[in-house]
């Protein structure tokens, strides 16, 4: 008897950059490594990619979808692959693949996975492209498959924005790797504040630096705040536009002896493990990635609660403090009680995080798309 076809997958993304390119490589990994054939789409330049992929999967650069010529790209790849399902990672990816749908008379499903809070974004718009936006929600995603949301907030919120029944909207957290494989990571060599026995603790944070989201500005006042009671030091990893904007506000503050910006690290896991506390403080997050794994390798959290992901990760505040929304001195405050306060006991934590566990999280989303591995 001849054996089933392998159900294939096609994942579909603006850039392969990023918290939303690491969750879309973890993911096509582990559906590859559970038997579906898996290929990759995204605009932007391979070489941009933060990921190396293995042979097994395909990955395709087509250039802007908004172009024509991109466009053609996009849709002469999923004619010769055909996919039985194309997974959107935002909103023009997912336009994109549902008129190639239509245009190619598709029989394959097109989902999408909401990263993040619309409704958030929506408020830097004027009202007349809110009302456009929420009209395209509206009109389009009811057409999708199945719509994956990386944390309960963000799929609530989309609910009410887009009119959608809750149930249509599956929650899907983001994938982390195998604990005993961070940890393995979390060995590599350390940043020079943070190797051997130390007698003044560390805070680390990461992100880009080229946007208000992460919300870097506020973490180096509040840490300036916290250096007025007690030393400390700062590390934020990552590079971005924001670069000599932030760095000039802690030379006006007078700590750049304790501030440090080492730039993007392929293997930031020895910073998450190694630190006294990690602070988080976006101002809107779909889930939180580096929170979830700061805390799987044993760190103190400091949070801002934001909408949505971090209440999620740390289960109410159970395994992490959180701070009031853009308060400045309470985030000050949280750092020096964080400093103070024990890690989550292990055995506890180890159950809480398994829920992000990647071979977890990749099994939910084959079950939720009727894929059998």
């Amino acid at each position: 008897m001849a054996r089933n076809k392998r159900q294939s997958v096609v994942f579909q993304l603006r850039s392969l950059t990023g918290g939303v390119g690491i969750v879309v490589a973890r993911l096509a990994k582990e559906f590859e490594r559970l038997g579906v054939d898996v290929a990759v789409v995204c605009e932007k330049p391979l070489h941009s990619a933060v990921t190396s992929f293995p042979d097994t999967i395909d990955v395709e650069s087509t250039g802007s979808i908004m172009k024509t010529s991109g466009f053609l790209r996009m849709l002469a790849y999923l004619a010769r692959r055909r996919p039985d399902h194309v997974i959107t990672n935002d909103r023009r990816s997912n336009v994109a693949a549902i008129r190639a749908k239509r245009v190619l008379r598709l029989r394959g499903a097109v989902s999408n996975i909401l990263h993040d809070t619309y409704s958030v974004a929506l408020q830097f718009k004027s009202e007349e492209d809110q009302r456009a936006q929420i009209r395209h929600y509206r009109e389009i995603y009811p057409r999708n498959h199945r719509i994956f949301a990386v944390s309960r907030g963000v799929a609530t919120a989309f609910a009410e924005l887009s009119g959608l029944p809750p149930d249509r909207i599956d929650v899907t957290y983001n994938p982390m790797p195998a604990l005993a494989q961070l940890r393995a990571q979390s060995e590599a060599p350390l940043h020079r504040w943070l190797e051997g026995p130390r007698r003044v603790p560390v805070i680390v944070s990461a992100g880009r630096l080229q946007h208000d989201q992460k919300n870097f500005a506020m973490l180096i006042r509040a840490f300036h705040r916290l250096r007025q009671q007690r030393a400390a030091r700062l590390v934020i990893i990552g590079e971005g536009k924001d670069r000599a904007r932030l760095e000039q506000l802690v030379t006006d503050l007078g700590i750049a002896g304790d501030v440090d910006l080492p730039g993007w690290q392929q293997n930031p896991y020895p910073f998450y493990r190694n630190c006294d506390v990690f602070a988080h403080c976006s101002i809107h997050e779909g889930f939180g990635l580096a929170i979830a794994e700061a805390l799987s390798l044993g760190a103190r959290v400091v949070a801002m609660d934001c909408p949505h992901g971090p209440r999620e990760i740390l289960r109410d505040g159970e395994f992490g403090l959180l701070v009031r929304y853009k308060d400045e001195v309470a985030m000050a405050a949280a750092l020096d009680t964080a400093l103070q306060t024990p890690a989550p006991e292990a055995r506890s934590l180890a159950k809480h995080i398994a829920r992000f566990d990647a071979e977890s999280v990749a099994r939910r989303y084959l079950d939720l798309l009727g894929i059998k591995c």
